[in-house]
């Protein structure tokens, strides 16, 4: 099932006020666990601190994982029954908030973690899956930051691992 959700972009006119300088509904896309689940990417950074100028940051699509020193925001759509158990982990720092609906996160010492609308998971690199046993679809708004260091973690985001490329 296709999703539309409309994102606004703020920026600056000619003498430095604030303007709207994009409206636009962004579609999802299928893919991510099976085709029922859909993903919608609304904006992307490339490096810290971020360019706060130029053009739509997601008139292509978004890779799976931000950049080095990048970060993307997006939404997933995950119908009842979607299962994304197989563990992977990113290098990266991802937010997470529960819009509606409910998922489980599976962790790699075979625990479940059962989350519903409201409650937000702040993912350190860490292995995991999901999947969403009610009945209802769960709309996950995800925040991944490029990130680096820890005990255990992946090494710094380059793109180049399998792990690092699967993201969410």
């Amino acid at each position: 099932m296709a999703f539309s959700i409309r994102r606004i972009v703020t920026g600056h006119d000619d003498k430095g006020r604030a303007v709207v300088s994009m409206d636009s509904v962004i579609p999802s896309r299928a893919g991510r666990f099976d085709d029922g689940t859909a993903v919608q990417e609304y904006w992307q950074t490339d490096s810290l601190p971020p360019r706060q100028d130029g053009g739509d940051a997601v008139a292509t699509r978004a890779p799976v994982t931000p950049k080095p020193g990048g970060s993307i925001l997006r939404m997933l759509h995950i119908p009842p029954g979607a299962r994304g158990d197989e563990l992977h982990r990113t290098a990266t720092l991802d937010y997470f908030l529960v819009m509606d609906g409910e998922i489980e996160m599976t962790l790699d010492d075979g625990k479940f973690v059962a989350f519903k609308k409201g409650d937000t998971i702040v993912m350190r690199n860490t292995m995991h899956g999901w999947r969403n046993r009610s009945d209802k679809m769960c709309l996950l708004f995800e925040v991944l930051i490029d990130a680096r260091g820890g005990r255990g973690l992946l090494p710094p985001n380059t793109g180049a691992d399998p792990q690092d490329t699967r993201g969410g």
